[in-house]
Parts: C-alpha cells; structure tokens; sequence
C-alpha cells in the first residue's frame, strides 16, 4: 500500500480526537443537565467545576490530536513503522491525556471543595 493511502488512513485517529474535542468544548449540556460532555464524578458537584472539565477536555484533546497528526505523518513519510508501533503509541498517548485530563479535574474540584 503507498505511504499516502497509510497516511490517510492513519489520520482518521486524530479527525476524530478533533470531533471530540470540538464536542466537549463547544456542545456540552447545562449544569444541572449533566447527560452531554465530559463525564468525571467530581466535574457534576457544580456548574463551574463540569465547565472547566469541558473546556479542558476540549483543550487537552486537541493537544494530543495535533501531536499525533503530526507525528504519524512524519513517520509515516520518513521512518519505516509498522502498525503495530503507531497503533501502540496512540493508545498510549490518549491514555495519558485522559490521565492527564482527570488529575486535572480532581485537582481544581479538590480546591473548589
């Protein structure tokens, strides 16, 4: 398969970390409505707390969407990386922005308290 088809194909991943992102932050639901966003226990307590767990879910995806746009297109095109390798790393670097995304929350609703 030619490295522009892969390439296509691979980037879906961070379109569609984009979709979310843009979901979390500009489509969530009001405070008391807590059925659309980012959904944390902590982010539910006040309306102040599940805007930031929006707004930061929205900012911390697309962070790592843009990160891994641009580093499955430079592997792509000049390293040869199996599936495997580019599968692992995006698992990995969206189970830390999730992390990162929870410490994130626990920590201001923790101040908030």
């Amino acid at each position: 398969m030619a490295v522009w088809q892969l390439l296509i194909i691979y980037e879906i991943i961070p379109i569609v970390l984009w979709g979310f992102a843009w979901y979390y932050e500009n489509s969530y639901s009001q405070f008391p409505d807590t059925s659309k966003g980012f959904k944390i226990k902590c982010a539910k307590e006040n309306e102040e707390i599940w805007k930031y767990a929006n707004k930061t879910a929205g900012k911390i995806f697309n962070i790592t969407a843009i990160a891994l746009f641009i580093f499955i297109a430079i592997t792509l095109i000049m390293l040869p990386i199996s599936f495997i390798f580019i599968a692992i790393i995006v698992v990995i670097s969206i189970f830390i922005s999730l992390l990162i995304i929870n410490i994130m929350i626990r920590k201001r609703a923790k101040y908030k308290r």
